[in-house]
């Protein structure tokens, strides 16, 4: 398959292998989807970069998620078939069961169509297992929301994309004022609307959306870029009184659309994200925060590696996180502000409002959720010079910054010698360049499933310079 879209891959200045972080000039070749310098290799779809640490067994994984969705989704038909068949079904249930049917096999059929044409071939793959289906039977609703509901014709219909994207301006118009925007990173863009929605008033230098997602980021990519429209089916989930159980939409552009030059997308994990450090002007992370499942302090430490010094930072969303989460990482607004101090980040501006959340024009239900919105602006000091610093903790004590966020640089202190080996191997590593993130890596696997690996690192080194000191 040959890149098709002259809007496949953003400034390459801005690209670095997600792997070994070679940037253009250091063996990462941006057209081969290769790197030199680590040997890995990584593809698109449809011209989409997608570079995951793992190389091409993300493709292999999407292909078989892809033939488990179908696979479910055969399954599901055959189960409503033959519910029709018992004795006992009334006709109305009838009518309502094959009118499903019909529906949730072109859903499925609409998305099998949207990833394979992008290049994603069904293959169900020994190696992995029967998995549920999740990556792809899921989120339908947020590209029916971004790309179809806007085509309802009833007044009392309000677009919630562009009640959002209001909310969303007015905080980047307080921050920036009359400054031109450089480059932007969109992590966590899903179906690609808000974003698409802020370039397109804002016009920046560039922007680009990344998601993990391939389904949402194709709906998107094929949409803005290719210009298609989609037919998927909405199926609601539960019955509603004089409301039809499915409705037939097309997914497309607003008939305000203008020309989308130097909006990119990329399918990629943002915990090793194809980008060089310090590049991008601005990052927004609409609905990620909360519903990713990393600790906050985490993603602010990407955030703050990959935005240049006196950039900015807009998060957008509520804070609705996962059950899984663990409590002590369920940060409330107050926590946030204070680990944005500790991070030398100046909030600019802060506002919160109550909205509708995929409020379908012909659902009766309606979820409302709070959004808010900030702007914080990182400092120009140095890594180096954040991590000499210190915060206060719960009880009082100074701790130094590097351990609270654990992408900063661990100054080279005297460190006791270990009787461990592998306690003995973290301690060489410790050089005032490396991270406690970066010692962590040779602890993966090793650790049980509830420990933190850099966390356990910095409890270790911490205990080790206090024994030092106390020698």
């Amino acid at each position: 398959m040959t890149i098709n879209s002259k809007h496949s891959l953003p400034p390459e200045h801005l690209l670095a292998c997600p792997n070994c972080y070679a940037g253009v000039n250091e063996g990462l070749n941006i057209n081969e989807h290769t790197c030199a310098h680590c040997e890995s290799s990584f593809f698109h779809l449809d011209g989409v970069p997608c570079w995951f640490d793992c190389g091409q067994d993300q493709k292999i994984v999407w292909e078989h998620h892809l033939a488990v969705t179908q696979q479910k989704a055969e399954q599901n038909t055959q189960a409503m078939l033959q519910a029709t068949q018992s004795p006992f079904t009334l006709k109305s249930s009838d009518t309502r069961i094959k009118n499903m049917q019909k529906a949730s096999e072109q859903s499925a059929n609409a998305v099998s169509k949207i990833l394979q044409d992008s290049g994603l071939t069904p293959k169900m793959h020994d190696m992995l297992p029967p998995e549920d289906a999740g990556l792809f039977a899921n989120y339908f609703e947020l590209m029916h929301r971004d790309w179809g509901w806007h085509n309802n014709t009833s007044e009392k219909f309000e677009d919630e994309n562009i009640k959002q994207f209001e909310l969303l301006k007015s905080i980047t118009q307080n921050t920036f004022k009359d400054s031109k925007i450089g480059h932007v990173l969109v992590i966590g863009g899903g179906a690609g609307r808000l974003a698409y929605e802020f370039h397109q008033f804002f016009n920046p230098q560039s922007t680009t959306v990344l998601d993990i997602n391939p389904l949402l980021v194709q709906s998107a990519h094929q949409v803005i870029h290719n210009h298609k429209e989609i037919q998927l089916d909405e199926v609601r989930k539960y019955p509603q009184t004089e409301v039809d159980p499915s409705f037939s939409r097309t997914l497309k552009l607003p008939a305000e659309h203008k020309a989308c030059e130097n909006l990119f997308f990329m399918v990629a994990d943002a915990y090793n994200a194809p980008f060089k450090q310090q590049q991008f002007d601005l990052i927004i992370t609409p609905w990620f925060v909360d519903v990713v499942g990393v600790d906050i302090k985490k993603t602010m430490g990407v955030i703050h590696s990959l935005l240049k010094p006196d950039a900015h930072w807009i998060n957008f969303g509520p804070l609705l996180y996962l059950d899984s989460m663990e409590f002590n990482y369920k940060y409330h607004q107050k926590e946030i502000l204070e680990l944005l101090n500790c991070l030398d980040m100046n909030l600019i501006d802060q506002k919160s409002e109550v909205m509708p959340y995929s409020l379908s024009p012909d659902d009766q239900r309606q979820r409302l959720e709070q959004i808010w919105c900030f702007s914080a602006q990182i400092s120009n000091q140095s890594f180096e010079t954040l991590s000499n610093q210190t915060f206060k903790n719960a009880k009082d004590v100074d701790l130094p910054k590097w351990a609270l966020f654990t992408h900063l640089p661990i100054p080279a202190y005297n460190m006791a010698q270990q009787s461990h080996p592998v306690l003995q191997s973290i301690v060489e590593q410790i050089d005032g360049q490396t991270s406690a993130d970066e010692v962590a890596l040779m602890l993966e696997g090793k650790l049980p499933n509830h420990l933190n690996p850099s966390e356990v690192v910095c409890t270790l080194i911490l205990d080790n310079i206090l024994n030092a000191e106390n020698q």
